[in-house]
């Protein structure tokens, strides 16, 4: 009596740079960042990427999992237009690691749909941009 055998596993998917596993896309531009706590600590990063849930800040953590901060986002100085401002809460940290850098997530608690409006036209547009380069 033979053993039914297991079908074997997938190996995991390599994922270029700019797609997600999380389903939600991201964009992943470098901008300055000023995150701010309710006690008025501050801390600036670089932007590592930015999706309409949230945002990963490439810099050391000071900020602990859980805490409350305001994000301001210079867009300009990416040339995205203006400044966008959210309320957030740092979702995970990363610390110092063989080839990571430091960084944390930053949730989105509380956002202007004008905010999130410009995210999302951002996304869109990288979307259509990739869309023409492998169709071109």
């Amino acid at each position: 009596m033979s053993v039914p055998r297991r079908p074997a596993r997938e190996s995991p998917a390599v994922l270029p740079r700019g797609s997600s596993r999380r389903g939600a896309p991201r964009l992943y531009l470098r901008a300055g960042v000023l995150l701010r706590d309710p006690r008025g600590r501050t801390q600036s990063g670089v932007l590592g990427n930015l999706g309409d849930g949230g945002i990963f800040v490439h810099a050391p953590a000071p900020f602990p999992s859980g805490s409350r901060l305001r994000v301001s986002i210079d867009l300009a100085a990416a040339g995205e237009g203006g400044p966008l401002e959210a309320e957030g809460r740092v979702a995970w940290v990363r610390r110092q690691g063989d080839r990571r850098l430091p960084g944390y997530g930053v949730r989105f608690t509380d956002i202007h749909a004008g905010a999130r409006d410009r995210i999302r036209d951002l996304l869109d547009m990288r979307a259509a941009t990739t869309r023409r380069l492998w169709l071109d």
